[in-house]
C-alpha cells in the first residue's frame, strides 16, 4: 500500500517543479499618440496645373480620346486659321493639309456634321441651314486621292474642336466623297447617322454595308445619272436599319441640291430626327 503512493507523490513533486509563465514586454509603445493637425491644402486647377498658349490643357479629359479603344491613336489637334476666318487644317498622317469650313453651333455641345466632297464650297446653302438648325457644321474637300482614312481623321480632328458631341455625329458625301464616307462609317462608330449624295462604286459599296449594321442611312441620286442610280438604288434594298431613298430629276454629289430644292430641308429635317431628337 507503501508503495501505491509514490507514483502520485512523484506527479505533485513534478507539476510544482515547473516554471512560471514569462511575462510579456510591448515592443512599442502602445500610448495614444499625439494627432497633429494637417496643413490645409491646396487645390488647383487644371488651367494653373498644365497652362499652354494655345489655352489647351494637358493633362485634362478629352472627351473624343475618352470613348476610344484604349490602343487607339492620340486624337488630332485642330488647327483654326484665324488670319481666313472660320477655316480647319486637317494634318493628315502622311503631313498634308486639307481645309475645311467650320459653322459653330451657339450650343456649347451641339451635334455635329462632316460634309465631306471634291469642292467645299459647292454645297449651296446646305451649312449655313444646318447650322441655323443647332448643328456644328465642318465642310471638308477630300484632296485630290480621296481615302476613307482621310474621314477618319477628318471626323476626330472635327469632334475634337470641342463645341460637338462626340455621341451625336452625323456625315454627308457627295459623288466620290459619298464612296470614302461609306467605307470609313461602315467601321468607324464615331458616324451615327449618314447621308450619301450619288454614291459610285457599287461592289465596293454593296461589301461593306452590312459593317454599317442599323444605323439610319439616306440615299439621294439623279434617275438621269447612268452611274450613280443603280448603285444608289441597290444600296437602300440592301441597309439593315432606317433608310431613305430620294430620287432626283438631275445633278450628281452636291449639285443635287441645285436641282432638288427641297434636298437641303429634307436633310436638316433627317439629321435632326436622329441627333436632335
Amino acid at each position: 500500500m507503501r508503495f501505491l503512493w509514490l507514483p502520485i507523490i512523484f506527479i505533485i513533486v513534478s507539476c510544482s517543479a515547473l516554471p512560471s509563465p514569462p511575462t510579456l514586454t510591448p515592443m512599442r509603445d502602445l500610448s495614444a499618440p499625439t494627432l497633429v493637425i494637417s496643413p490645409t491644402p491646396i487645390i488647383r486647377s487644371s488651367g494653373e496645373l498644365y497652362p499652354t498658349d494655345e489655352g489647351v490643357f494637358v493633362g485634362q479629359t478629352n472627351p473624343t480620346q475618352a470613348i476610344l479603344p484604349v490602343d487607339s491613336e492620340p486624337v488630332p489637334i485642330p488647327q483654326v486659321d484665324d488670319d481666313l476666318g472660320n477655316v480647319v487644317n486637317v494634318v493628315l498622317e502622311d503631313g498634308s493639309v486639307l481645309q475645311g469650313d467650320f459653322y459653330p453651333s451657339t450650343e456649347p455641345r451641339s451635334a455635329g456634321i462632316l460634309i465631306v466632297g471634291i469642292d467645299r464650297s459647292a454645297w449651296g446653302d446646305l451649312p449655313v441651314e444646318l447650322q441655323r438648325a443647332g448643328f456644328t457644321v465642318l465642310v471638308m474637300e477630300t484632296g485630290l486621292i480621296p481615302q476613307a482614312g482621310h474621314v477618319d481623321t477628318m471626323l476626330k480632328t472635327f469632334i475634337n474642336l470641342g463645341s460637338v458631341d462626340p455621341a451625336r455625329v452625323g456625315v454627308i458625301g457627295g459623288a466620290q466623297g459619298a464612296d470614302i464616307v461609306m467605307v470609313a462609317c461602315a467601321f468607324d462608330e464615331l458616324c451615327d447617322v449618314v447621308a450619301l449624295l450619288s454614291p459610285l462604286t457599287r461592289d465596293t459599296l454593296l461589301n461593306v454595308i452590312p459593317s454599317y449594321g442599323t444605323r439610319p442611312l439616306l440615299i439621294a441620286a439623279s434617275n438621269q445619272d447612268p452611274e450613280s442610280y443603280p448603285v444608289a438604288l441597290a444600296l437602300s434594298q440592301t441597309t439593315q436599319g432606317d433608310t431613305r431613298f430620294i430620287e432626283a430629276s438631275s445633278g450628281r454629289g452636291s449639285s443635287l441640291l441645285q436641282f432638288q430644292t427641297e434636298l437641303i430641308s429634307e436633310l436638316v429635317v433627317w439629321f435632326s430626327t436622329y441627333l436632335n431628337g
